[in-house]
């Protein structure tokens, strides 16, 4: 199964902070907080282009630059340390997830990259300037950048109904912290506490195989890996760019938005989504990481904190205050 918009990507990406050292995985370097971000980016698009018919990354470098910048910020005001080797397990445990890197849980060593230095009630902008087993407890809304306090995550079996949960755990309906699992075939599911593992989608609350190539089929979200929902209702294969398209058996184009591509008037897998410089005049025709300027209906990167802006829409963080972007991790 395929979420409405990646999970893990962003998990792991703000999960960041800054320092040295030397590490690298696969042949990836994550010896620094940038190199790091960087290496997410590298992994997710890649995971995309394989498994589900992308022609164009998801994430832009701009993405990863933006939390790269933030964190080395933070790094410089002591307020963070940056452990390679977890970055380097961080980035194999998203390899080896594949095609699953979307929907599974982040690794645990995602988790343990960045370390806060701020002890409990010390203050804070974002989890990653928090001691280990502290979040930050913002007194504002996220993006706004107002300090909050760190405080203790709720244990497993504690109540969350006012703090946040420790990572590897999720709030259920009764608002106690409680671990996430994976489960397998006919397994009851809700996609937070109990999650289908791979090869399986919660359907109607159970999990159930991903449809193979050739069995029936609702959308292209509940097909096999590399597979999409054709207009005869099977999975087929998706349609590669200029490939022919919109037959009854032919799959779709990779999987919008996500392929960048789109089966056009002429029946043919056309380019959807522009890259970095590509003409545009919607930032939804963007990849993710940029906007589309109006005055050059281009796509142009999305502005890291702290520089001049005059629109909302211009800033990673989605915030343009008094002339300048906010930090793109705020909030509780």
């Amino acid at each position: 199964m395929i979420p409405s918009k990646p999970r893990a990507a962003a998990a792991a990406l703000l999960i960041a902070a800054a320092g040295c050292g030397s590490s690298s995985s696969g042949g990836i370097d994550t010896s620094t907080p940038t190199a790091y971000a960087s290496a997410t980016v590298q992994v997710l698009n890649q995971s995309f282009k394989d498994c589900y018919g992308s022609i164009t990354d998801v994430y832009s470098a701009s993405y990863a630059a933006a939390n790269a910048a933030q964190m080395q910020a933070e790094i410089a005001a002591l307020k963070v340390t940056f452990d390679p080797a977890a970055a380097a397990a961080c980035i194999s445990g998203l390899q080896a997830q594949g095609c699953w890197a979307m929907v599974l849980p982040v690794p645990a060593a995602c988790h343990q990259v960045f370390t806060g230095t701020a002890g409990a009630g010390g203050a804070c902008i974002g989890d990653e300037e928090c001691a280990t087993g502290l979040h930050c407890s913002a007194g504002s809304a996220p993006g706004s950048c107002s300090s909050g306090t760190c405080a203790a995550y709720a244990l497993l079996g504690q109540s969350c109904a006012s703090t946040a949960c420790t990572p590897g755990t999720t709030c259920n309906a009764s608002r106690v912290c409680v671990a996430i699992q994976l489960v397998g075939a006919g397994a009851a599911c809700d996609n937070n506490t109990t999650v289908c593992d791979r090869g399986f989608y919660c359907a109607s609350g159970a999990c159930a195989t991903l449809p193979a190539q050739g069995a029936s089929c609702a959308t292209s979200h509940v097909c096999a890996i590399g597979l999409g929902c054709a207009a005869d209702g099977t999975c087929q294969p998706f349609s590669k760019l200029g490939a022919s398209c919109g037959g009854s058996s032919q799959g779709p184009c990779g999987l919008p938005p996500f392929s960048g591509m789109d089966c056009s008037a002429s029946n043919a897998c056309t380019a959807l989504v522009a890259a970095q410089g590509g003409s545009c005049s919607a930032s939804v025709q963007c990849v993710s990481g940029t906007t589309c300027d109006g005055t050059t209906n281009t796509c142009v990167p999305l502005l890291g904190a702290g520089a001049a802006c005059t629109a909302n829409a211009q800033c990673w963080s989605g915030t343009c205050s008094s002339g300048a972007c906010t930090s793109p991790i705020c909030g509780p």
